[in-house]
């Protein structure tokens, strides 16, 4: 978001100032949290954010920031027009591609790169507007060497995450989704590291002297104290690429594409929410108001209509269309803030826009189709309800008493495509209370391909295919699993390990697992496992 051409001066400098002082502050809380993120990061051993994070970091914060772009460009009919190239064509253009690329593997890759490589461009884009607006709004003298060394600090910053991202067998993520997808993958050129790693090194230092370079001639003539804004912007975008692609020791919670992901949003929503207060004299929480409902529209309602049980089974790749809307909404989001934001003036607003835009235009617009906003707003207000619903039917079938519940709230659930771990783990233990130890296997079976890195699930679906005459091989993969995650020290898994073992004929190894199992048991005064164990190792003929 290049905001450097908005003029927003006017009779309140005293308002701008609290503004940037402000927006200055939050980008230091940001730079300071940092130590804290790689704490955590030591101290717990996080290796990812939890999932209420980040579904509550998309639906108030992300989906807003989306929000705020479509009321810019949609809201008003004269804006509509103006932007008719943006608003009507490229995004025909990108829903026709979002629906291609359900039915093409390849296009669908290439869209997701698409998003992935231009993602810190984007970001480059409005850390280095805003920081050229602050600098306007302290009268920092800006010549053509101090721009150029400025600009050239994020265009290099821009190209050391793309050599990250591309360099051959590494997993660098520089946007959120920035992973390859269970049918999409990201297009990596693979550059091999003997060409990257000294390109790498070489442009570090490049980027490191322009940085200087730039805030030095910035600085003359006594303007250092001024810098404190544009320093931060600068920091901020240092931290999120540039830091993490010249060290490959940095705790990845370093550049997190969720911590990212929130700054950014945030970031841009306090300046437009600044612009709407000033261009069209609305309070920040109506217009905060209205970005949610728009943002949740276009973020969460078009995934719901893929679902497996509505349009679904008509779409071959319907496992990723959640991924994909994702990828289109943000690749729509790109284009139209270069359109609103870096259009306003100049010889390239001139040729796309046929004029030239030199002062905000606070023209009220009296012919808004009321009745569309509403039915707007009404989708954006569903897709706000519907992970709210997901949460609480999904909580109320892991803890309900009832099978018949469970075994409704799995199939709704199902129907929406959310197919929860813990809700099919509930209906597992349920069906094998009820008796259908067919039924159960089905579903742990289930919650274990949800979460595969669940071993409490791969521990009770390897117990219960003892039952099964045929299930004796996967249990003991299961079984084999768990028992090294938990470095053969839990003696439950221990004691399936020997029993799978014990049922395809390898006795050696199920004895010794069923010892190493009592042997534990017993220094831990587990009465229960010593006593299984040992009646197992009786069935073998005793101990060696």
């Amino acid at each position: 978001m290049a905001t450097a051409t908005i003029d927003i001066k006017g009779s309140e400098p005293a308002l701008i100032g609290r503004w940037v002082d402000n927006l200055f502050g939050y980008n230091l809380f940001f730079l300071l949290t940092i130590p804290a993120v790689i704490w955590l990061a030591r101290s717990q051993r996080l290796d990812e954010w939890p999932i209420w994070v980040i579904t509550i970091s998309g639906l108030v914060i992300s989906g807003p920031h989306y929000g705020a772009t479509l009321l810019r460009v949609y809201e008003k009919r004269h804006d509509r027009r103006r932007y008719a190239l943006f608003t009507v064509w490229l995004t025909l253009a990108l829903l026709g591609f979002f629906v291609v690329s359900l039915y093409s593997v390849g296009l669908g890759s290439f869209m997701l790169t698409a998003y992935v490589c231009w993602s810190p461009w984007h970001l480059a884009g409005q850390n280095f507007g805003v920081a050229m607006m602050t600098l306007r709004r302290r009268n920092v003298p800006i010549d053509i060497w101090s721009r150029r060394f400025l600009h050239a600090s994020y265009l290099l910053a821009y190209v050391l995450a793309m050599l990250a991202l591309h360099t051959g067998g590494t997993r660098s993520e520089v946007a959120l989704g920035a992973d390859d997808a269970s049918i999409y993958y990201i297009m990596r050129l693979g550059i091999p590291p003997e060409i990257a790693e000294p390109a790498l090194w070489i442009l570090g230092p490049l980027y490191l002297a322009v940085t200087i370079a730039a805030f030095v001639r910035l600085g003359r003539g006594g303007h250092v104290r001024h810098l404190g804004p544009t320093l931060m912007l600068t920091a901020t975008y240092s931290l999120w690429y540039v830091i993490p692609a010249l060290s490959t020791s940095m705790v990845s919670l370093i550049y997190a594409a969720v911590w990212l992901s929130i700054n950014h949003s945030v970031q841009y929503l306090w300046i437009t929410t600044y612009f709407a207060k000033r261009n069209d004299s609305t309070p920040p929480l109506r217009f905060l108001g209205k970005c949610l409902l728009a943002g949740s529209t276009l973020s969460v309602v078009p995934a719901l209509l893929f679902v497996p049980g509505i349009l679904g089974s008509y779409v071959p790749y319907v496992g990723d269309a959640e991924i994909m809307v994702f990828t289109i909404v943000n690749l729509h989001h790109f284009v139209l803030d270069g359109a609103i934001w870096k259009l306003r003036d100049g010889r390239v607003g001139q040729i796309l826009l046929n004029q030239k835009m030199k002062s905000v235009d606070k023209t009220v617009d009296r012919s808004k189709p009321r009745n569309l906003k509403r039915f707007v707003y009404a989708l954006g207000a569903l897709g706000l309800a519907t992970p709210l619903y997901f949460a609480v039917e999904s909580k109320l079938a892991v803890t309900s008493d009832s099978h018949s519940f469970v075994e409704g709230s799995a199939s709704r659930l199902a129907f929406w495509g959310k197919d929860f771990a813990d809700v099919q783990a509930a209906l597992a233990r349920h069906r094998h209370i009820a008796g259908d130890s067919r039924g159960a296997v089905d579903a742990y079976r289930r919650a274990y391909e949800i979460a595969p890195e669940n071993i409490g699930i791969a521990v009770r679906l390897a117990a219960l295919l003892l039952d099964d005459p045929e299930g004796a091989e996967e249990s003991l993969r299961l079984a084999t699993i768990a028992a090294k995650a938990s470095e053969f020290s839990d003696p439950a898994i221990l004691i399936i390990l020997g029993s799978a073992n014990a049922r395809l004929g390898r006795i050696d190894v199920a004895r010794d697992r069923l010892e190493r199992a009592l042997l534990i048991a017993e220094r831990r005064n587990d009465a229960t496992f010593a006593a299984v164990a040992r009646e197992q190792l009786r069935l073998l003929g005793g101990p060696r």
